[in-house]
């Protein structure tokens, strides 16, 4: 689970985060909280965008994880960004929309019918309007779910995204890969400026 857009705008310069590369850094500056217990726990981190030395953008996140039913988990994610000298301009990838809110998942089990070594194994993907056959390049939705069968596991397990109704241009657009990558591509591939502050 990570956050980085293909397009970062800063004053007249352009960077990125999505190769995690180039001059602008992501840098771990306190937690804001640290709490857990059987049933739950909480993490809040404040992170720094830097070019350089120079702070660019305060980062905010919240992650609160509980106890469901079984083996499964639910986490809430907050993320507040918040640019600090000049405005920020963020955009996702043209024609695909990844950029944002990103999950990866882990290498698949292997089938017992013989498939190429380099071959993608195909998993499930289900979005708000039922199950999906193909990859999902800017797609407004919802929520989305990717399951498959992980090394390491003893069945089938996976992930659901859902969006809260209040998120900035709900719903957002985004891209989902069978290979394994959903990506809620906020704010999508229009260009959005944040101001200071």
């Amino acid at each position: 689970m990570y956050w980085a857009w293909p397009h970062i705008k800063i004053g007249d310069k352009e960077y990125e985060s999505w190769t995690a590369r180039g001059e602008l850094k992501q840098v771990f500056r306190r937690f804001t909280a640290q709490r857990a217990d059987e049933q739950s726990a909480e993490l809040g981190i404040e992170n720094a965008w830097l070019v350089g030395n120079q702070p660019v953008m305060r980062e905010e996140i919240r992650l609160r994880v509980r106890r469901s039913a079984g083996d499964a988990r639910s986490i809430d994610v907050r993320a507040e960004w918040t640019p600090l000298e000049a405005p920020v301009t963020l955009s996702g990838a043209e024609g695909k929309s990844y950029g944002g809110f990103n999950f990866r998942f882990g290498s698949r089990k292997r089938p017992e019918i013989t498939v190429p070594p380099d071959a993608e194994l195909p998993a499930d993907v289900t979005a708000n309007e039922g199950r999906v056959s193909g990859d999902l390049l800017v797609t407004r939705l919802a929520w989305a779910d990717f399951t498959g069968d992980f090394q390491g596991s003893s069945g089938p397990s996976g992930a659901a995204i859902f969006l809260h109704p209040q998120h900035p241009d709900f719903p957002p657009t985004w891209m989902a890969r069978h290979y394994g990558l959903m990506s809620v591509g906020w704010p999508g591939v229009e260009p959005r400026t944040f101001a200071v502050g």
